[in-house]
């Protein structure tokens, strides 16, 4: 394997605090791993750092977007290299990467898409956007999470668009659920309208209070600009027995463990999420949004929705939950093809990109 100069690097630009969620840590680091053997740097940096962060304090890059202080910070580190890829994931300045690569011609802007917008791209917005390319104002890879966010973007950009599907560490899961029928279902994520957790914990009303399902329960795991409104709507119904909040957790597993099924009731499209991915891997089938980039991860494991809205939502809710045969049936799909979907291959993918872009 050819060697590659150590005046080579990859410059990662990440929105996520370091430390707040384990993902925008490790997989950042396993590239870093191995882009080191490959003879490149790799160098991150954050919006900002948590005390969880796997970085030493003197290793803490922070860039912030509303000012301009890390130019020069930046600049100064990337003097030391004649290669260099600027990868931001999702959004960063456009006119502050440009002054990064203003007058390099082996400097490359890339980026990663980790979101899938609902609107349709113009002729119009299509042609501006290859133009600025032109004038490094526009990223000249994209590299999107799924799919779905492919075709959106190979609408925006035209050429050079690429698929890189998220990945997760498959844990080892000796658990096995049984064949039985379901009760308990779950959600992770953010408690935001747009997720559909409001519509999601109104269609547990409707469960419990107007079809008398009480032996139905919910637990829910994250934290968001509702949770409060929502404990309030919870104890206003008289949900408390049905409807259990956990708050954020670090490490869903010990949650997930108690469920029967994993319930993803999402309003926008989502681009890749990991949440599907670590429900399957911890052995539960999903209800979900059948749209945007879920369909690729939750695979044979899941059945789509009815709809969004809270009637919708409860009328699956209750037909799944009442049928124990298509229950077993998804049980035995969890797994399948979920092999794929392996941080390992991710990461492996991303190195190859950045090598063939570099030479």
């Amino acid at each position: 394997m050819t060697i590659i100069s150590k005046k080579t690097a990859v410059f990662s630009f990440y929105n996520t605090p370091s430390g707040l969620f384990k993902w925008w840590d490790e997989f950042p680091d396993e590239i870093t791993q191995k882009l080191n053997k490959e003879g490149i740097d790799h160098i991150c940096f954050y919006r900002s750092f948590t005390e969880h962060s796997i970085y030493n304090k003197s290793e803490q890059n922070i860039v912030e977007s509303t000012n301009s202080e890390w130019l020069s910070q930046v600049k100064e580190m990337a003097s030391k290299y004649e290669k260099i890829i600027f990868h931001t994931h999702s959004f960063y300045p456009p006119l502050k990467i440009f002054l990064l690569t203003l007058g390099k011609r082996k400097y490359h802007w890339v980026i990663t898409e980790h979101r899938l917008g609902s609107t349709r791209a113009s002729k119009l917005k299509k042609f501006i956007r290859i133009f600025l390319r032109q004038l490094k104002l526009m990223p000249k890879q994209v590299i999107c999470v799924s799919n779905a966010v492919k075709i959106r973007n190979e609408s925006l950009y035209g050429a050079n668009v690429t698929t890189i599907h998220n990945g997760i560490r498959l844990k080892i899961n000796t658990n096995t659920k049984v064949k039985k029928q379901p009760k308990t279902a779950i959600y992770v994520g953010r408690l935001d309208p747009k997720k559909g957790i409001v519509n999601l914990v109104e269609a547990y009303n409707l469960i419990v209070n107007h079809y008398k399902k009480t032996e139905l329960k919910l637990i829910i795991v994250g934290k968001g600009n509702v949770l409060t409104d929502l404990r309030e709507y919870v104890k206003d119904k008289a949900l408390e027995n049905n409807v259990t909040f956990m708050g954020y957790q670090p490490d869903p597993t010990p949650f997930y463990l108690q469920a029967d099924f994993n319930v993803i009731p999402t309003i926008i499209k989502e681009a890749c999420p990991l949440v599907s991915l670590e429900a399957r891997n911890l052995g539960l089938p999903i209800l979900y949004t059948n749209s945007g980039g879920l369909p690729e991860t939750v695979g044979l494991a899941g059945k789509p929705l009815r709809g969004t809205s809270p009637q919708e939502i409860a009328t699956s809710i209750i037909e799944f939950c009442d049928n124990e045969e298509e229950y077993s049936q998804l049980l035995d799909n969890v797994k399948t093809d979920l092999d794929y979907f392996t941080m390992t291959r991710m990461t492996d993918e991303y190195v190859e990109f950045y090598r063939t872009l570099l030479y």
